[in-house]
């Protein structure tokens, strides 16, 4: 990972560099995504643990920056 491409967020780094793949932000300014990253607080979730349940109200975004998940 280019550390010059990561920001810390609670102690862990986050290569922001990589969001340029992601469709939503291909055209956002680097500098905006770092600002979106710091103002949202992570979420660290353990195997098997869930993010959201059927019937929970949604009401929130979220983005991986590190790991993998699946939904059934």
């Amino acid at each position: 990972m280019d550390v010059k491409n990561t920001v810390s967020i609670e102690g862990e780094l986050v290569n922001w560099a990589d969001f340029l793949n992601v469709r939503m932000f291909k055209d956002v300014d680097l500098d905006a995504i770092e600002s979106l990253l710091r103002a949202c607080p992570l979420v660290d979730l353990s195997a098997g643990e869930t993010l959201i349940s059927p019937g929970q109200t949604k009401n929130a975004m979220y983005l991986y920056c590190l790991g993998a998940c699946e939904y059934t």
